[in-house]
């Protein structure tokens, strides 16, 4: 069942056919805004129920609340159909200035204060309590500062950037507002596998940082203070360095990542960092992750919740185990961004990634010669099979071409077959008897191939026709 609301109006219910809709589609992803789209026909009750700028919008499936944020505008088109852009609540921070700054102390306290100051300048259904906590400093301090005025948002994602983590909402239970949460890692983890064959639709690799490798740094930390003519202390040009704690050298180097690469360096500068031992820590921690090849893996899929109501609807952040034994992966991958089509489910689409380091990129999914094998025979995922059996077809019947199919199932449109190139002593019949043998190959192949596309087409059909029905008895 899904309702929506505009403020405390009820603007869609799935089950009255007065409060229809023409289209509903939400995107969530980790650490965005996300938006919400829905289009009504002229005559809704809720037309002209919408303010730019102020409107809450809220929308729920099966009593869980899937998006809540404000409209931002509205347009119509020449039918009347008026069609809502919402942003969401996250975006609600761009709405508190932050005054130039200067923070030295926890991120828990940086956190806390940049809320607090959010809250003192906005209306109460834009304010969030501050839950919990997570995020750490190994050095318990940081220093975040800015000589201009910001956005409240632009100040958060600084402190995330510093720092990682994750911005999770979420209710309080009563009716004192949302709760935003700063956590190090979200520990949900869904019912729901992703598994190829079934629900599994896409899986591809990238290098994610190949303009970032390094194989050393130089660290500097802040600037060191001095004495100018009169006695007065100042802030001069030079910064700590690393020499004192690392004999006598300002850099560091990744040994095993440089007999692989060469030599790479790159700098790095902490300016909350004062003392030269938590300066190595720091540089040996970033080199640590600069040095490896860090590629990055990303599924898509679907959410079967809307047809098996005993698995988990997925929820961005959730942490979702993922098989596909072709490309040998059995592993946990995080769900970042949700595509989520409500009134036509089949159409939703959810995004998970996952990224793994290597000092090669070599042995990224384990053995990388079995993937790339394995890669070569995803014919039925990345192949238009309707085309390529059409060529094939036209090809053999007329004789002008030989089909070779490998033990492993890779199929091969050979050379024109004529008298001139098969083996010597080989009649025209004999190689025509070949021929027909790798046409019955062909076939079997392409059935097998068929009948897995079928099946994909019965899920999502299966899937649409459960919801309606699922629906209609609400």
């Amino acid at each position: 069942m899904i309702r929506v609301y505009a403020d405390e109006t009820l603007i869609y219910d799935s089950r009255q056919e007065e409060l229809e809709l023409s289209s509903l589609k939400v995107t969530t992803a980790l650490n965005l805004g996300g938006t919400a789209e829905f289009i009504l026909p002229p005559g809704h009750p809720a037309y002209y129920t919408f303010v730019g700028q102020r409107t809450i919008v809220t929308i729920y499936r099966d009593g869980t609340l899937r998006f809540r944020g404000r409209v931002l505008y509205y347009s119509d088109n020449s039918y009347g159909q008026r069609t809502v852009v919402c942003e969401g609540e996250l975006c609600l921070l761009r709405d508190g200035i932050s005054r130039p700054y200067l923070y030295q102390d926890t991120p828990a306290k940086i956190f806390t204060a940049v809320i607090q100051s959010y809250n003192s300048q906005v209306e109460d259904f834009k304010k969030f309590q501050i839950g919990e906590i997570t995020v750490t400093d190994s050095n318990d301090y940081v220093r975040l500062e800015s000589e201009s005025a910001e956005t409240v948002l632009d100040t958060i994602n600084k402190l995330l950037e510093r720092c990682g983590g994750n911005l999770v909402f979420t209710d309080t239970g009563d009716s004192q507002g949302r709760i935003i949460n700063w956590l190090a890692k979200i520990d949900r983890q869904s019912n729901q596998v992703l598994e190829f064959g079934e629900n599994l639709l896409d899986f591809s690799s990238t290098g994610a940082n190949t303009t970032s490798l390094a194989t050393g740094i130089i660290p500097y930390g802040a600037r060191l203070e001095e004495k100018d003519a009169d006695g007065k202390t100042t802030l001069s040009k030079k910064r700590l360095t690393i020499k004192e704690v690392n004999g006598g050298k300002d850099y560091i180097i990744a040994e095993d990542a440089r007999a692989i690469r060469g030599t790479i360096m790159t700098t790095a500068i902490w300016d909350d960092v004062t003392e030269p031992e938590n300066l190595l820590k720091k540089a040996q921690a970033l080199l640590n992750e600069r040095k490896n090849f860090i590629t990055s893996l990303e599924l898509t899929g679907l959410d079967l919740s809307y047809l098996k109501k005993e698995l988990d609807s997925f929820t961005v952040g959730d942490n979702i185990r993922v098989i596909s034994n072709p490309h040998n992966v059995d592993a946990i991958f995080q769900l970042y961004k949700m595509i989520e089509d409500l009134l036509n489910p089949a159409k939703s689409k959810i995004t998970l990634g996952k990224d793994v380091p290597s000092l090669s990129g070599a042995t990224v999914l384990g053995d990388a010669k079995g993937y790339h094998e394995v890669e070569a025979l995803r014919v039925g995922y990345s192949y238009d099979i309707q085309q390529f059996a059409s060529t094939v077809e036209t090809n053999v019947l007329d004789k002008t071409a030989a089909l070779y199919v490998s033990p492993d199932g890779v199929v091969q449109l050979l050379v024109p077959l004529d008298d001139a190139i098969v083996e010597e002593g080989t009649t025209r019949a004999q190689a025509d008897q070949g021929l027909q043998q790798q046409i019955n190959n062909y076939d079997e192949l392409i059935g097998l191939l068929f009948q897995k596309l079928r099946e994909q087409e019965e899920t999502l059909t299966e899937l649409t026709t459960k919801i309606k029905e699922l629906e209609g008895n609400t």
